[in-house]
């Protein structure tokens, strides 16, 4: 069971002006791919996918097995990975094979902070949201690069450095250290002045803090940047960063007017996983999340694993990693919904555009359909409606297969619970789906997970009624 309460003897690491060097270096090694084609950016991949899948061939038992007789298939006929596939067989998917999912996750049981297993590798768990938990290792040189991945995107979005002068930043997200986010918090950065903030601490505590430390740059889960523009609006807090960040989340339209309103700067988007590292962000056009093709293929599929068009929803994408080794991920299954845009961002990079980030698979509610079916009720049809109401707060749970419970927070005066109900109800039946059973519970806060990432919408899990 992993450690859910903050360290009281933190372990931390100060990374030397060599190796932060290093990770600038790496990462500014990447910036001339931005200028590619698409035909460079295919021949890239198609050599990066070709050594990737000779070494795990070579030193993967599992991957021997499950792409035997396909290795020399493309990429798309190749089988899915998921969590669960990967999860039982870790131990034979490691090309290290002194590695056990076992001692790893013992390892990460008694983690403190920033401490290397066996002296040699980095590892991080999922917080386990889609029902799996899931362990992922690194070696020192594939941390660097997935530190590295993350430091490219600085210069689209503003984010001053200067040697010799030290930038204020402040995180506010998960601490636990078996977390990939948390685990920044125990790391020492020369020349940054960096506050990690808990998400599960009293907001405010959170506010008094920023109020004291004044960041230049403010990041952190997406929602606690929302809840915190709402703070800056209400004059609680009182800060003037000049660059905003957001992660783990999906930044809605709402929480994007508030940024700007409390701050009058446009917030920046990064789209990631502890599997794959960063897999998109958002540039200062601000026309949506550049993918990284020199680092990552992404495929964005239906149900039925087929590829799904730009300008379309998918159920699903499947994620290659073209540079991590010590754990292959090959056609790997993240269950986001994402559509991807139809025309290149206006501001000359060429990589493929993440349009919209509707959220998971597991945050679609199904519904009972009035022709005798099923129907997905996705995430949109709840943001846009709740996003109208006066309330301070809301997260929705599907109880049973139909019955749908609204946690509402702080209720204005002017929230009439009658007409909203009628009203959400009139819009689900517009979707083909029977009217459901609903009701509305008061809340005195938001429901957090142990990692306090905020779930706004709780769907039955499959095969639950």
């Amino acid at each position: 069971m992993l450690n859910t309460k903050p360290q009281s003897h933190p372990e931390f690491k100060t990374l030397s002006i060599f190796q932060l060097l290093k990770i600038f270096w790496q990462g500014r090694k990447l910036r001339p791919h931005e200028k590619w084609n698409r035909e460079q950016i295919k021949q890239h991949q198609e050599k990066e996918l070709r050594k990737l899948r000779d070494f795990a061939y070579s030193n993967s038992p599992f991957y021997k097995k499950f792409h035997k007789g396909l290795e020399n298939s493309p990429l798309h006929e190749l089988p899915v990975l998921t969590k669960k596939e990967l999860m039982s067989s870790w131990d034979e998917i490691v090309t290290d094979r002194s590695l056990h999912l076992k001692d790893v996750e013992n390892f990460l049981n008694n983690l403190k902070g920033a401490e290397l297993y066996r002296d040699k590798y980095y590892a991080y768990a999922t917080g386990g949201t889609t029902g799996v938990k899931g362990i992922f290792i690194y070696s020192k040189k594939e941390w660097f690069k997935f530190f590295s991945i993350a430091i490219r995107s600085s210069g689209w979005i503003n984010i001053p450095f200067h040697f010799g002068k030290k930038s204020r930043m402040a995180i506010v997200q998960s601490t636990l250290p078996w977390h990939v986010a948390g685990g920044i918090a125990f790391i020492k950065i020369p020349f940054v002045n960096m506050l990690a903030l808990d998400t599960t601490e009293p907001l405010e505590q959170i506010v008094k803090k920023l109020n004291d430390f004044q960041p230049n740059l403010l990041g952190g889960f997406a929602e606690n940047i929302h809840t915190l523009a709402k703070e800056q609006l209400a004059g609680r807090l009182r800060i003037k960063p000049d660059t905003i960040t957001s992660t783990a989340e999906t930044l809605k339209k709402e929480a994007r007017k508030a940024i700007e309103e409390a701050w009058g700067i446009k917030p920046f988007e990064e789209y990631g996983a502890t599997e794959t590292g960063v897999i998109a962000s958002e540039c200062e056009a601000h026309n949506g999340q550049h993918i990284y093709e020199d680092l990552v293929v992404v495929e964005v599929v239906d149900n039925d694993n087929k590829i799904v068009p730009p300008g379309e929803y998918g159920n699903k994408i499947l994620v290659t990693v073209l540079w991590n080794r010590t754990l292959p991920i090959i056609r790997y299954e993240l269950s986001d919904h994402i559509k991807l845009d139809t025309k290149p961002c206006s501001c000359g990079r060429i990589f493929t555009l993440i349009k919209e980030i509707q959220g998971r698979e597991e945050n679609v509610i199904h519904l009972p359909g009035q022709a005798g079916n099923r129907v997905a009720i996705e995430p949109d049809l709840f943001f846009d409606n709740m996003v109208l109401l006066p309330i301070d707060g809301w997260q929705i749970v599907q109880e049973k297969e139909d019955t749908i419970s609204f946690l509402i927070l702080g209720p204005h005066k002017d929230f009439k619970e009658a007409d909203f109900l009628k009203h959400i109800v009139d819009e689900i039946v517009k979707h083909g789906a029977k009217p459901p059973s609903v009701k509305v519970e008061y809340i005195k806060e938001l429901k957090k997970t142990k990692l306090g990432k905020t779930i706004t919408i709780q769907a039955l899990k499959k095969g639950e009624k």
